[in-house]
């Protein structure tokens, strides 16, 4: 891979693990700033601070906005693993999974010796 292709991988993993803590914060924070209770998996939380209705909507927004760029580099990421094997011809994408990897041939059953004597 080139420079710009690593630089370019790398940047938009960082931004996908960004994204990965931002979302829920900020889906955390659209629901405080709510002012109600709320459920969190079996607890009912209380309501934890007085409603307030443009930081809500602000956290929304940031929500919205970060969901539309999550959905956009989750595609970029999977354009870019098919981009590689098909286009490039490389392989990246068996560096990424390893059930991908080729394996060198084993030698099959019948050119080895039962229990390793020779005959």
């Amino acid at each position: 891979m080139t420079r710009t292709h690593r630089v370019a991988a790398r940047l938009s993993e960082y931004a996908l693990y960004a994204l990965l803590l931002v979302q829920p914060a900020t889906g955390l924070l659209q629901t405080l700033w709510r002012g109600r209770p709320f459920a969190l998996f079996a607890w009912s939380i209380p309501q934890l601070v007085p409603k307030h209705l443009d930081r809500m909507l602000l956290f929304q927004e940031i929500h919205e906005i970060g969901a539309w760029c999550l959905i956009g580099l989750i595609g970029l990421h999977a354009l870019a693993a098919l981009f590689h094997p098909f286009v490039r011809g490389d392989e990246i994408l068996q560096a990424m999974i390893p059930a991908l990897r080729r394996r060198p041939p084993s030698v099959s059953s019948d050119c080895r010796h039962p229990r390793g004597t020779l005959s």
